[in-house]
């Protein structure tokens, strides 16, 4: 970009390498100066959050080189590789928004505690089906 003493710049174009510059001459332009985005380690997509499609793109590029930060180069060392995936795995369900800002992700436990919680529920509720059916109570009828 070459800037003259009256405000015009030329912004010369190299279409697909080779060849000759288009050179095109500009005035009265504006420039607004915006800080780019906060990227969340390890989102490969820029959508903000750290899920399972950036672990889709960090495998299709894995041991590639050359690629950037969409491409899964996190540590911007020019590979994807074990450290990209390891800042990837360190940020994950993490959004966009702060440092303490993350997903809910369950836990398999905490679904494997519900189905125990179901199942006694379950067990309490037929209990109390066969004792209003046998006023005596089935202890009762155990022991004669």
């Amino acid at each position: 970009v070459e800037f003259d003493t009256f405000g015009m710049f030329a912004l010369p174009i190299n279409p697909v390498g080779g060849g000759e510059e288009n050179v095109h001459y500009f005035d009265n332009v504006a420039f607004t100066i915006a800080a780019p985005p906060q990227m969340v380690p390890g989102d490969a997509n820029g959508d903000g959050a750290v899920d399972s499609e950036d672990v889709r793109i960090l495998a299709a590029n894995w041991q590639r080189t050359g690629v950037g930060w969409l491409g899964g180069d996190f540590n911007n060392d020019r590979r994807v590789d074990a450290r990209d995936a390891s800042i990837l795995a360190a940020n994950w369900g993490r959004v966009s928004g702060g440092e303490e800002s993350y997903q809910a992700i369950p836990e398999p436990t905490a679904l494997i505690g519900m189905l125990g919680v179901m199942l006694a529920l379950s067990a309490a509720t037929r209990g109390l089906r066969l004792r209003a059916g046998n006023p005596r109570g089935i202890l009762d009828r155990c022991n004669g």
